[in-house]
């Protein structure tokens, strides 16, 4: 499969390999960033999950690929359950389970993104897709109208390979539905905007994702909390224009003395977000 020579945006350097990132991981090489991830795991159990999926995408698309490590938090509300539907004010924050991806540019403008246990949804992206309500309530429906938003708001966009595998399960209340579509944005971000898209405007686009492709009138909420990560206050009086506290800027890198692969859009609890 032909693909972009994306770049990480903290370095400009390439990107690694599948493969040269498995051997990175495996080796421990990305521990440091490993220990941002949350969870319950240890660090044995953290590299193994990074190591599966990384297998899962060389098996899916190819060891060769050059790719992009990526996270998202689930979110649980605090304080103010869904006053942004009446203009009010939010207090939640991210939690320890996430949303871990495997993400490598293509140039067909096809997105296929692979979620474990869950199957392969395969989108065109090139033309856009236009609101479809027969796709209503799809992930595909997702990943077409985050994308649709990134073109909408004048940011790049193009087709990707994906696998990605979840803690952050449907059902569980912690918004399985925010982080996935917050990922896609995260994606495009990193692949094809420099990971310069600010966490807000991810938020922002998924739930245009949401209401529009997936025909679901949801709120803020849950897209901004998982996409800033940590703890966060979020006044929506005006809804076109939330203010939040802390402020989200786009993700910066960690300083590391190396170019590796990995990017994070959101904080987990407190870490600050990084390119891993």
């Amino acid at each position: 499969m032909n693909q972009t020579t994306a770049k990480t945006p903290r370095t400009g350097a390439p990107l690694l390999t599948a493969g040269e990132m498995l051997h990175a991981v495996q080796n421990g090489e990305l521990d440091t960033m490993l220990e941002m991830l949350g969870g319950e795991r240890d660090m044995a159990g953290r590299r193994a999950r990074c190591a599966d999926l990384l297998k899962s995408f060389a098996e899916t698309f190819g060891t060769e690929r050059r790719a992009a490590l990526l996270t998202v938090a689930g979110r649980s509300e605090l304080s103010g359950n869904h006053t942004d539907h009446n203009h009010g004010c939010v207090i939640a924050c991210s939690v320890s389970l996430d949303m871990l991806c495997v993400a490598a540019p293509r140039t067909d403008g096809i997105a296929c993104v692979h979620s474990l246990g869950f199957g392969t949804d395969t989108v065109t992206l090139s033309p856009l897709p236009e609101p479809d309500r027969e796709n209503y309530g799809t992930s595909a429906a997702l990943i077409a109208g985050v994308a649709a938003g990134f073109s909408r708001a004048g940011y790049g966009i193009g087709g990707f390979d994906a696998c990605m595998v979840s803690d952050v399960l449907p059902g569980s209340g912690l918004s399985s539905s925010a982080a996935f579509e917050d990922m896609i944005g995260t994606v495009l971000s990193h692949l094809y905007n420099g990971g310069t898209v600010d966490n807000v405007t991810v938020a922002r686009i998924a739930q245009y994702a949401e209401n529009v492709y997936f025909g679901k009138p949801c709120g803020l909420m849950d897209q901004v909390a998982c996409a800033v990560g940590g703890i966060v206050a979020i006044d929506f009086a005006d809804p076109d224009a939330p203010k939040s506290d802390p402020e989200a800027p786009a993700p910066k890198a960690a300083p590391i003395s190396a170019p590796l692969p990995c990017c994070s859009s959101t904080r987990i609890m407190t870490a600050t977000a990084a390119m891993i």
